[in-house]
């Protein structure tokens, strides 16, 4: 391959790197896309962040509605989207917690036995059911601007791609330069490696590189304190997210329900309790 031909750009979104290889198309071509995909993902980020103060998300938190509030026709298809995804993994993945600890507080301290939002999808409006609650789409995002983005790819005919967001999420198209795919492997983890044409991942683990746990289950705001890691692999973007999240969430006997939701994924947990390191794989 004429290396010429190659292309590498990259960003900042969403708090990470979101970086693009591809190759096949003159430079002209890829920049026009490149600069369609950044212009796409930040556009998301501004009704989904939430830390930007321009932000709708941001803008809700802040608010509290408890009475019914306009939300645009995006944020509104995105709540649904995210409910129908707490529904198949019977609660293990959310995307609305106490507001104290979406914004840093270690504050869990609100009931979550009743369903804390309600939508009238007829006049676009949202409303918590009470106060205390934001949206965090953290355990989405990502999934969700790479689902725009491969949208851009097949309207724009290309055929090979690497993306990598913030390297735990990972979007490909076609195969590798010089391969039959693109490999993947998690670094510091020999258990994790995935062969991929035409697929996504997502890699979650239950601690930060601080040591921080940052993983709740939202049915009863317990953070998950077993060190464990879930590589999920998919050709849809956001389920790989919300898969990678609700898994080290739910309980063994509870897997398998969740995953009879699903389709059409390979996924690799691994559990490092005490000195063992248990590696489950489902497919």
């Amino acid at each position: 391959m004429d290396k010429s031909n190659l292309f590498h750009r990259n960003f900042f979104a969403m708090n990470t790197r979101f970086e693009v290889v591809s190759y096949g198309k003159d430079a002209e071509i890829f920049t026009r896309i490149f600069d369609s995909i950044e212009d796409t993902v930040n556009q998301l980020e501004r009704v989904i962040s939430c830390y930007d103060e321009l932000s709708e998300v941001y803008r809700i938190n802040q608010a509290q509605p408890v009475n019914f509030y306009d939300i645009s026709v995006e944020l509104l298809d995105i709540i649904r989207q995210a409910d129908l995804y707490k529904n198949k993994t019977n609660g293990c993945f959310d995307y609305c917690f106490d507001r104290q600890f979406v914004y840093g507080k270690t504050s869990l301290s609100i009931s979550v036995t009743k369903p804390k939002v309600e939508l009238d999808p007829y006049n676009n409006c949202f409303r918590f059911t009470k106060t205390g609650f934001a949206l965090d789409f953290g355990a989405i995002g990502k999934g969700l601007a790479l689902e725009r983005v491969a949208r851009i790819l097949l309207e724009e005919g290309i055929s090979n791609c690497f993306i990598s967001f913030g390297e735990s999420s990972i979007l490909t198209r076609g195969k590798h330069p010089h391969g039959p795919h693109w490999p993947f492997s998690l670094a510091n983890s020999g258990e994790i490696k995935f062969q991929l044409n035409d697929a996504a991942v997502s890699t979650s683990g239950t601690r930060q590189p601080d040591g921080n746990l940052h993983i709740i289950d939202p049915r009863n705001n317990q953070k998950i304190s077993t060190p464990k890691l879930a590589s999920v692999k998919s050709p849809s973007p956001v389920e790989t997210e919300v898969l990678s999240t609700a898994l080290l969430v739910a309980k063994e006997p509870e897997v398998k329900n969740i995953l009879n939701n699903f389709f059409n994924y390979q996924i690799i947990i691994v559990n490092y309790e005490g000195n063992q390191k248990i590696r489950k794989i489902y497919d």
